[in-house]
Parts: structure tokens; C-alpha cells; sequence
């Protein structure tokens, strides 16, 4: 089982928090605990959009995700939240 966001709640200042003053541009967390198989699935879809060709900004890609996981009947991707701004994406070279 994996979670991220959900636990944070439990301790001093959160995952979020702690990426972004490190200079993260986005963090992709969960409200509630996912079982490890849907957080391969949920990934290995984000990143194929974010980092795929064309690439899918932060937001879109998290979006598409998300419904691309309804559509095959899990309703549980729709617990992925972006925190971060709609627009980042991947640098190119």
C-alpha cells in the first residue's frame, strides 16, 4: 500500500511542504492509502503523458490521467491531487 499526502497530516509540517523548500516545481500526492498496483498504474500513465511525445503539462497530464483510470473502472485514481502550478512541465534540451 502506498500514500503520501494522507499520512502527513499526523506529523509536523508535510511531503508538500517539504518538496517545495527544497525547490520542487510539483509534487503528485494521494488523500487517502493506494494500493501499490494502482500507484504503478496511475505512474507509469502520468509519466508516458508528462513525459511522452507531445508532453502534457503538470496539470493536464495529472487530469487525463485521472480519467484514463475512471474509464477502465477505478474510480481510487481520482485520489491523485497536483500540488504544484497547472503548467510545469519537463524541460527540453
Amino acid at each position: 500500500m502506498a500514500s503520501s499526502c494522507w499520512r502527513t497530516n499526523r506529523v509536523t509540517g508535510s511531503l508538500v511542504e517539504g518538496f517545495a523548500y527544497r525547490g520542487a516545481a510539483g509534487v503528485i500526492g494521494t488523500e487517502i492509502t493506494i494500493f501499490t498496483s494502482l500507484a504503478y498504474a496511475f505512474a507509469t500513465t502520468f509519466f508516458d503523458r508528462f513525459a511522452g511525445k507531445p508532453p502534457q503539462q503538470l496539470g493536464p497530464a495529472v487530469r487525463s490521467t485521472r480519467l484514463e483510470l475512471l474509464r477502465r473502472g477505478n474510480p481510487l485514481g481520482l485520489a491523485y491531487v497536483a500540488y504544484g502550478r497547472a503548467d510545469a512541465a519537463l524541460a527540453t534540451a
